[in-house]
């Protein structure tokens, strides 16, 4: 377990259901040396959603992300970020 590491990884069990707010209870640490894209990056303001998941409780659960953590999300989460005038309407 690399729990010392930089690298987070958030899941779908990291995207809470009934508040729609990230939860951090249950992080996924990766090896310092482990290659992630800048595109999988998770910036504030933008919503994450389960794309796919083993567990039917897990598609489709969203969550705001509400401060820039420099985190990452994994490969069944989606990320949908409004471009600058969308977020000043």
């Amino acid at each position: 377990m690399w729990i010392n590491s930089d690298k987070v990884v958030l899941t779908a069990t990291n995207l809470n259901l009934e508040t729609n707010k990230l939860d951090f209870s249950e992080l996924k640490y990766l090896k310092d040396d482990f290659d992630l894209k800048e595109d999988k990056i998770v910036k504030k303001g933008s919503l994450l959603i389960c794309l796919s998941s083993g567990a039917k409780s897990h598609l489709g659960k969203v969550a705001l992300v509400d401060e820039d953590y420099g985190y990452f999300f994994g490969g069944f989460i989606g990320r949908i970020t409004p471009n600058e005038d969308l977020r000043k309407s």
